[in-house]
């Protein structure tokens, strides 16, 4: 598990690079060597243990090493969600009368020592911005609104020599651990759950294993891929995969929410989210800053698909991320997000014939009761750490970030779903579906053929035969004004066969609008079309 490192402070950098490098990293250094800033601990069990109490009545949290309150939520993203809830379930977690610690503050505060150290050990500014940094809880805001939770300190940290900053490119979230020079801070500090051990046979998550079977349909060559997808940047994390996954189907309670949502987000806790149609659509994508998970719930609306799929397809295989957050000057970041989207939708995205981004899987069938149950069990039981343990042993022979899934029955609906009619009839003709034979034939008969199909199957089309010309060429090559009988008369040709090389040319031709012709008139009265 990567291990985060301890932010720099300006003796740290003086001594790695020398005054001049404190100068022009943070301006001139203090007068007086600027004693060491005590660093934010490796939270563990026993840590929380000593030092944070709930009080009451407010149900607040207390930390007795840095006499500071906070609200659960903020304690519960500082510490990680499972060791929170680890310790706030635990027998011997400790309680306090919040009115004693209120006072307690206030007493820090007046005495112009606690309060400030709180805050040198806690807020980074970052350098030429009204901004600064929460190394608690991974927040960026403006450094005004320090001043409403340090009413009797600001002034103090604000003016300190021993205030950390930061220039804002050293401000970094990377997995890879990469981006470790002096005067860097970054984000990413591990993830949180610790492996469990999936047992002899993989019982310790046999249902959760199961689960991803019954995803994949039963389709082992699937349920590799999906597994594969899965432990790679868990394996290698940081790892950005050049591909998404897409579950679909109409069924509710099929487990596909089940899966991502209590078990896969789970194990990226912290550097995971949910997302849906609100976030992918406001202006603000502060949520995919600092993730590498997110799961995307019915995330477009049918009139947004193919206005958001720019976007969506930049986000999957795209190497960096425009981070914009109200009120917050916004940033590049490194974008290390793999993505799930699901929905109940036929068409969740608009695919193209040659994708390679998405690896699609259309899910039919309602969950087992008894699977269901056994999923439960082991959810409650550790299931999901050694699920975690699974993926981290998963093989991944022939696997890396830019494997393209295969291609899937549900895959390819989607793309003929998204077909302009003009496509789907030339498929249908190139794979001789149609009464009309795949052969060499005059434009103004295939155009006429492609009206009747489209009346036939309930197409709209506007296409002129100028505009359908235009498209089939990039299908097959076109043959401007051929002569095809004795009097001379010319035409375009589709040239799906080729003429004799030598006699005959004109015959050849006329034989094929001949016989093109009859087929066309067989199917137009056939119909009732003539």
């Amino acid at each position: 598990m990567a291990k985060s490192k301890a932010p720099t402070d300006f003796n740290d950098l003086k001594n790695e690079a020398g005054a001049n490098a404190v100068a022009d990293a943070f301006g001139e250094p203090p007068e007086s060597p600027a004693p060491s800033l005590k660093v934010l601990p490796r939270f563990d069990l026993d840590f929380l243990l000593e030092h944070f109490y709930v009080t009451f009545p407010e149900a607040q949290i207390w930390d007795s090493s840095t006499q500071s309150l906070m609200k659960k939520s903020a304690a519960k993203d500082a510490v990680g969600p499972k060791l929170f809830g680890q310790w706030l379930d635990h027998a011997e977690r400790k309680s306090i009368d919040h009115g004693q610690c209120k006072r307690a503050v206030s007493a820090a505060q007046a005495s112009g020592d606690g309060g400030v150290q709180t805050m040198l050990e806690r807020y980074v500014y970052i350098f030429n911005s009204d901004e600064c940094y929460d190394t608690a809880t991974d927040e960026q805001f403006k450094v005004t609104n320090l001043r409403y939770a340090y009413p009797e300190s600001y002034e103090k940290w604000l003016k300190s020599p021993h205030r950390r900053q930061v220039l804002r490119d050293a401000l970094v979230f990377d997995p890879t651990q990469n981006r470790t020079g002096p005067g860097t801070i970054n984000r990413f500090h591990g993830i949180e759950m610790m492996p469990g051990e999936p047992g002899e046979g993989n019982q310790a998550c046999r249902n959760i294993i199961d689960l991803v079977d019954e995803l994949c349909g039963g389709v082992a060559e699937h349920r590799d891929y999906l597994l594969k997808w899965m432990a790679y940047p868990l394996q290698n994390v940081g790892a950005k995969l050049a591909s998404a996954v897409i579950l679909h189907g109409e069924v509710h309670g099929s487990g596909k929410s089940l899966f991502f949502e209590e078990i896969l987000r789970k194990i990226y806790g912290r550097y995971s989210v949910t997302c849906g149609q609100h976030e992918l659509e406001s202006p603000y994508n502060g949520w995919a800053s600092g993730k590498l998970f997110c799961l995307f719930e019915e995330v477009l609306s049918r009139s947004e698909k193919h206005n958001q799929s720019g976007m969506i397809k930049h986000m999957v295989t795209g190497r960096t991320k425009r981070v914009n957050m109200k009120f917050i000057n916004d940033w590049e970041e490194a974008n290390y997000m793999n993505a799930v989207f699901l929905s109940n939708e036929h068409q969740p995205l608009p695919l193209e014939a040659n994708d390679r981004r998405f690896f699609v899987l259309w899910v039919d069938r309602k969950l087992r009761e008894d699977l269901r149950q056994g999923i439960i069990r082991e959810l409650n039981n550790g299931g999901v750490e050694a699920f975690y343990g699974f993926l981290l042993q998963y093989p991944l022979d022939g696997f890396d970030p830019f494997t393209a899934p295969p291609m899937t029955d549900a895959k390819q609906a989607i793309i003929d779903f998204g077909r302009p009619a003009w496509d789907a009839f030339y498929r249908e003709w190139e794979s001789e579906s149609l009464p009309i034979p795949y052969r060499t034939c005059a434009a103004k008969q295939l155009f006429e053929a492609f009206k009747h199909w489209c009346a036939e199957n309930g197409e709209r089309s506007t296409l002129s035969q100028r505009k359908f010309t235009s498209f089939i060429k990039t299908r097959v090559t076109l043959r401007r004004d051929q002569r095809y009988d004795a009097g001379g008369v010319k035409t375009n040709f589709y040239m799906v066969d080729r003429p004799p090389a030598q006699d005959g040319v004109e015959r050849w031709f006329a034989e094929r609008f001949k016989h093109f012709d009859s087929a066309l008139d067989s199917w137009l009265s056939k119909d009732g079309a003539v």
